[in-house]
């Protein structure tokens, strides 16, 4: 099972930078710019963190499958795999891979959606202009 905070935390804030209303609208436009900047520097800097997590994997297993032990047994390279990935450090690493990957697809449709918030403002501010009427 696993717990995936970080997902849980990025989807609650991005909801908080979300939410609009007459209140805060004027302090929310100027807000936006610095809010997408947040959000994409948040994108790259998971990228960053799955290219890193899938080179340390790499290197263990390059440590691993060239350890005297496994050296010793003298296994297949599908069996050298298995038991890689059967240890403990490379399932938790899999796991933070699996939640990252989640977390770019996440991030990237959330770009979308933050891009077009400067004009649901728009949008609000001219249909109370007419509401106005």
């Amino acid at each position: 099972a696993m717990a995936w905070e970080n997902f849980e935390k990025i989807v609650q804030e991005i909801e908080k930078d979300l939410k609009i209303d007459r209140m805060n609208m004027d302090e929310k436009t100027l807000q936006i710019p610095s809010i997408k900047h947040y959000w994409i520097a948040e994108l790259y800097r998971s990228k960053i963190q799955i290219q890193s997590l899938e080179k340390k994997k790499k290197d263990l297993f390059k440590a691993f499958a060239e350890s005297d032990r496994v050296m010793e047994i003298g296994l297949s390279k599908d069996a050298i795999q298995r038991q890689f990935n059967a240890t403990k450090k490379v399932q938790e690493i899999n796991e933070k891979l699996e939640e990252l990957k989640i977390i770019v697809e996440y991030l990237e449709d959330a770009k979308y959606v933050l891009g077009r918030a400067t004009d649901d403002i728009k949008n609000r501010i001219e249909l109370e202009k007419v509401e106005r009427l």
